[in-house]
């Protein structure tokens, strides 16, 4: 029972422990794409903070011809490479200005160097744009992609529309791109690392619950012990005291309530002596101190025997005890534990006898004095009827 219930609290845990990393891995992949975009929202900025849209506009007029030598073009080309550049550290995988006629989609200007695989030439048409693309243009907004393919890639975007400084129509777009290998190479390795501390934290939780289950277990065991070990001992006459290597009273049985008149939770951690005063234990015959007499561990008590009667109080019955020593080591712990046997009962014996005895000796004494006079008497008698010179008269 115990174990299936163990069980099924880890099988719960382990439900949580999924749950709860599910739900943060779901909050990182929001917060990771936040991220990005926020990238690109400021490679977007930077960069139509730097490029001229006089030059675009000039460059959009002379589409779809041959720009490819044009002087503003070769200073927009130029300019976007090196914002290309700078980015890149921030996953920025492209920047490039695009201008629409008639539905069709043209770059203008793009940050790829020229000969390399994906460079642009001015006027291309843009074959597979994104739907952003088009309501960039159509609705003088700036809009955001998910995940997209085009004939490029696959990206996240933005499209910025550029406007002109001098009466605010549009000119044309700006695109930002992010490659999404990229983004989700860096989300991936987001997760990893979350799911490394995350599966950390939850050993280091399992293993403090276990240690705690452990101790708990143990303290119960403990508690059971203790308790059937009372249960034992109150069952007995005798009274048992057991002190740590402190001197400690760290057991004190019922009995041991009874005669000293000290309660368990009073005793529990106190020395012996300090609640039961030396000048206590009477030495049985004298009626004085036992000098020799200390419960301690650091005394070589083992196997020692001590028979001493209880200072009683007004009116109350003297009580005699046996003491008795032995040791009990529990791992590198050592404990030194007094049994207190009542030997009342006996000595009272022993006193009746003894008092008994000297009786019968008193009489035994009397007699042989009544004795040895009859002798004396008789032997004065015989003399005084010698002296007569009487004989005993014959029958």
């Amino acid at each position: 029972m115990k174990k299936s219930y163990f069980f099924s609290k880890m099988v719960l845990a382990l439900v949580i422990f999924l749950a709860l990393g599910l739900g943060g891995s779901y909050l990182l992949r929001d917060i990771v794409y936040k991220d990005f975009l926020g990238r690109i929202k400021l490679a977007a900025d930077i960069s139509l903070a730097a490029v001229n849209p006089d030059r675009v506009k000039n460059l959009v007029a002379l589409l779809p011809g041959d720009i490819s030598q044009n002087q503003d073009y070769l200073r927009i080309k130029s300019q976007i490479i090196k914002l290309g550049d700078s980015l890149t550290a921030d996953g920025i995988d492209a920047i490039y200005l695009l201008s629409i006629d008639n539905g069709t989609i043209y770059f203008v200007a793009e940050s790829t160097p020229d000969g390399e695989p994906l460079s642009v030439p001015p006027g291309k048409i843009y074959i597979k744009p994104p739907q952003e693309a088009y309501l960039a243009f159509a609705n003088y907004q700036s809009f955001y992609t998910k995940k997209y393919s085009d004939e490029f890639g696959t990206y996240i975007s933005m499209f910025v529309p550029m406007a002109d400084a001098a009466n605010g129509e549009q000119i044309g777009v700006l695109g930002v791109d992010v490659d999404y290998n990229h983004y989700q190479a860096s989300l991936v390795k987001v997760l990893i690392i979350f799911w490394l501390i995350w599966s950390t934290a939850a050993i280091l939780v399992s293993l403090i619950f276990l240690y705690l289950r452990n101790v708990r277990r143990r303290r119960n065991e403990f508690k059971a012990n203790e308790q059937r070990i009372r249960a034992i001992s109150d069952a007995i006459s005798d009274a048992v005291v057991v002190v740590n290597d402190e001197n400690k009273i760290i057991f004190w049985s019922k009995v041991s309530e009874n005669i000293f008149k000290i309660t368990r939770s009073r005793a529990l951690g106190h020395k012996f002596s300090e609640l039961v005063k030396p000048d206590m234990v009477l030495d049985i015959e004298a009626g004085k101190q036992l000098t020799d007499f200390e419960f301690s561990i650091n005394r070589n008590l083992i196997g020692k025997m001590f028979e001493f009667r209880l200072k009683e109080k007004a009116g109350a019955p003297s009580e005699y005890y046996e003491l008795s020593f032995s040791s009990a080591d529990v791992g590198s712990e050592r404990y030194l534990v007094g049994v207190f046997h009542n030997i009342s009962s006996r000595m009272r014996e022993e006193f009746e006898l003894q008092h008994q005895k000297s009786e019968l000796e008193k009489l035994n004494n009397l007699m042989i004095g009544r004795e040895l006079k009859m002798i004396e008497l008789k032997k004065e008698l015989d003399n005084l009827k010698g002296g007569t010179g009487k004989q005993p008269a014959k029958k």
